[in-house]
């Protein structure tokens, strides 16, 4: 019987050790082909000039009314426009 608690101990410790190894391997694709320019802007924060921006997924580099960026799907540039909004080519 002391012995079956003693694979059950190890058999859960081993369990836990597992999970955040597996967790680590699942993330790290994502953190070292994330996105790492920052947001629009941050990047003019950072000095970048407008026409440098760089949007990700396909996504189209706005102005708004006061001059910062941003970045909008195509599907919302239209109305992004009627609010005054400008689309950076």
């Amino acid at each position: 019987m002391r012995e079956n608690s003693n694979d059950l101990i190890k058999l859960k410790t081993n369990i836990i050790l597992i999970i955040p190894l597996i967790l680590l391997m699942a993330i790290s694709p994502i953190l070292a082909f994330s996105y790492s320019e920052g947001s629009p802007y941050d990047q003019q924060e950072d000095g970048v000039p407008i026409k440098e921006i760089t949007c990700r997924d396909d996504r189209v580099l706005m102005i708004d009314l006061r001059g910062k960026p941003g970045c909008a799907f195509e599907e919302h540039v239209d109305e992004l426009e009627s609010y005054g909004w400008t689309r950076v080519v």
